[in-house]
Parts: structure tokens; C-alpha cells; sequence
């Protein structure tokens, strides 16, 4: 779950050159959404195979989808 975390610390950190208005956001944005999608994917499959039960899975694949975004709050502060 750490790696969720920094995935959004990396998000909300991503340099702004006000001078030139070029941010790296839109790039960032886009490698994330797909990393996270293979990664869920990924996760739903081992949690699958090691027969967890409904409600471990649910709070398991909660707790990945929403550390992304306390990433990026701890990354805009």
C-alpha cells in the first residue's frame, strides 16, 4: 500500500513551470491510470487465486484504490 501512496505523492508533487505553463500532470495522469489499472488487475487475480473471502477483497482493493489519493494530498501539501 506504501507504493500507492508515493504513485500519488509522485502525482501531486509534479512540477509546474509557471513561465512556460507546461506541466508534466497530463503525462503523470496518463502512466498512473494505466499502471493502476494492471495493477488492479493484477491484485483482483491474486486475490482471487489465494481464495480470499468477498469482504477481505472488498477492503483489500478499497484500501489500494483510495491511498492514491491521500498521496496526492500529501504531495500538493
Amino acid at each position: 500500500y506504501i507504493h500507492s501512496v508515493l504513485e500519488g505523492l509522485v502525482l501531486g508533487a509534479a512540477p509546474v513551470d509557471k513561465e512556460s505553463n507546461k506541466s508534466y500532470i497530463y503525462v503523470i495522469f496518463a502512466v498512473l491510470a494505466v499502471h493502476k489499472a494492471l495493477e488492479g488487475f493484477s491484485l483482483g487475480v491474486i486475490y482471487e487465486s489465494y481464495d480470499y473471502g468477498r469482504c477481505s477483497r472488498t477492503m483489500l482493493l478499497t484500501g489500494f484504490t483510495f491511498l492514491t489519493p491521500v498521496g496526492i494530498v500529501i504531495g500538493l501539501i
